[in-house]
Order: C-alpha cells, then sequence, then structure tokens
C-alpha cells in the first residue's frame, strides 16, 4: 500500500508505504519457529533545490516496530537516511 507526491513544478517529492506481512512458520538448520505478523511504514521526502542537486531523507520502519524476518535472525529497527545527490 502507498501514497506518492510528484511536485515536477515546484521540485517537491514524497511517498508513504505500508507493508503488511502475516505470521509464518520458518525452518533453516538449527533455527525453526514461528515469525509473528508485522506491519512497517516507510516514508521519503525530496526537494530538487537546483538543476543538479536534489536533497532527500528516507525512514524505513517510522515506527521502529522491533521485529525479525527469519527465526534465529537480527531484529530489524528503524533506519534513517539523509543525502544529496547531484548530476554532473
Amino acid at each position: 500500500l502507498s501514497l506518492s507526491y510528484d511536485g515536477s513544478h515546484n521540485g517537491f517529492d514524497a511517498s508513504i508505504s505500508g507493508r503488511f506481512i502475516e505470521g509464518y512458520q520458518w525452518a533453516s538448520g538449527v533455527f525453526s519457529g514461528w515469525i509473528p505478523a508485522t506491519q512497517t511504514f516507510n516514508a521519503t521526502a525530496g526537494y530538487q533545490f537546483s538543476t543538479r542537486y536534489r536533497l532527500f531523507a528516507t525512514g524505513t520502519n517510522v515506527f521502529n516496530q522491533e521485529s525479525f524476518q527469519l527465526y534465529g535472525g537480527a531484529v530489524v529497527g528503524r533506519r534513517l537516511i539523509v543525502g544529496v545527490t547531484g548530476a554532473f
């Protein structure tokens, strides 16, 4: 599920998305168990402030719902990336 805005006329763009996963059984080697259902929400925004440069920010799992995607794996939390891209 996602919603996006592309303001080509004003240089601003943004999107939000949601990912909904049902719980499932995981088994691999010595690791086996139930992976609970998860819901994660991501957001991104950017601004093209010149013909060559764009500022952006991206957040994954913005509500920090700690979960794991495979049994015995690391817990996945919130992540934020901010940057500038340039065209040369």
